[in-house]
């Protein structure tokens, strides 16, 4: 029996599974991402999937490698800049990718018909039957209860509602309270970057010209983002611009962020100055 591997196929296999798992590393070490970043960092995991297959190495050189590997991509698509958080981050990367490497294997094996491509009769056959459809439907419920599991987790982590904003343009630096949102989702298309919503008695904060999150009618602002949001009165663009330093403390020290500044429609956000995002804290 000959088995065949299509390397097309096992790349877009790879790339998939590399990008998830990067993504949720980086979601539970706090990374800000770029999916530009994550998916060269997923691309180039999934080439080393295909090439690896090309040579026959001795075991523990094999392992030097697929270690240095990882770390390349780790560091392609989520490293902040910190090696030593770097270390953390491939970590949790591996447990992450043999956590779902694993259960994808198991939905294989025990659910489906696991097997390979192989050559039968001098034709070319796949014995890789499909998962039944009841399966699918039942791993994808299976998923979405999973995610809302680990939202409410995560949520029920961040006990402080509150927090402590220091918010720098030029040479001036601004001290303001903001009450944390996790409905607050609004960011860059382009970049990700989350915003905060500045309460209107602020808005004198942010360059001239600018008032209200709407465009500004006076001279042009540098870093201008357009941001698409949606609201319960429907879609709308507000436009925001990036301090020069951001930073938050909810507890102990401040630890700076990287965020966009935006004009909201409110003077008070509870007894706060500002709609801090979850995911910046």
């Amino acid at each position: 029996m000959t088995e065949y591997i299509y390397g097309d196929v096992l790349f877009l296999i790879n790339f998939s599974m590399d990008f998830v798992c990067l993504f949720v590393a980086g979601k539970l070490t706090k990374t800000k991402m770029r999916t530009w970043r994550v998916a060269l960092a997923a691309a180039v995991g999934a080439a080393y999937g295909v090439i690896s297959l090309l040579y026959s190495l001795p075991t523990v050189v094999e392992i030097l490698i697929e270690t240095a590997a990882a770390f390349a991509v780790c560091a392609i698509g989520i490293w902040s800049g910190n090696a030593v958080k770097l270390l953390l981050k491939t970590a949790v990367f591996y447990a992450v990718s043999v956590m779902l490497g694993g259960a994808m294997t198991l939905i294989y094996s025990r659910l489906g018909n696991y097997s390979a491509y192989i050559e039968s009769g001098g034709n070319i056959v796949t014995a890789l039957g499909d998962v039944p459809l009841w399966v699918f439907f039942i791993c994808a419920a299976a998923s979405a209860l999973l995610t809302k599991l680990f939202t409410v987790l995560l949520k029920s982590r961040v006990r402080a509602k509150t927090c402590e904003l220091s918010l720098t343009f030029g040479v001036r630096t601004y001290e303001l309270t903001g009450f944390i949102d996790s409905g607050n989702v609004a960011a860059d298309p382009i970049s990700g970057t989350p915003v905060i919503f500045i309460s209107t008695r602020y808005k004198d904060i942010l360059p001239s010209g600018f008032s209200d999150g709407a465009m500004p009618d006076g001279d042009f602002v540098r870093g201008l983002r357009a941001i698409p949001i949606s609201t319960e009165g429907g879609s709308e663009l507000v436009f925001a611009v990036k301090a020069d330093k951001c930073y938050i403390k909810t507890k102990g020290e401040y630890e700076r962020r990287d965020a966009l500044i935006s004009v909201g429609k409110e003077e008070y956000y509870g007894d706060c100055d500002a709609l801090v995002p979850l995911e910046l804290v």
